[in-house]
């Protein structure tokens, strides 16, 4: 997913602040999806159901802070890209 969306995040129009957020949702995002994926794939908690063990607790609470991350930054991605768009029409 990172790969796909590099060429595109430069073509965003946003604040610096902005840029940074969005980064910061994207790659932190996805990095604590994959800690959450570790972590299930090496202790067998799956992380789907939200209770049970503290180790499936953990990777359900990795994946929703990961989800949110990664949402949150896509949404970024996808206001900056329309920004660029309007900003090249008008032009």
């Amino acid at each position: 997913m990172l790969l796909a969306i590099a060429v595109p995040s430069q073509w965003v129009v946003l604040g610096s602040t902005i840029k940074v957020a969005m980064a910061i949702g994207l790659i932190g995002g996805s990095y604590v999806l994959c800690v959450g994926m570790y972590i299930a794939a090496i202790w067998d908690a799956r992380g789907i159901p939200g209770g049970g063990t503290s180790l499936n607790r953990l990777v359900s609470r990795l994946y929703a802070i990961g989800t949110v991350m990664t949402l949150i930054g896509g949404v970024l991605l996808t206001i900056g890209l329309l920004r660029s768009a309007l900003v090249s029409v008008a032009a």
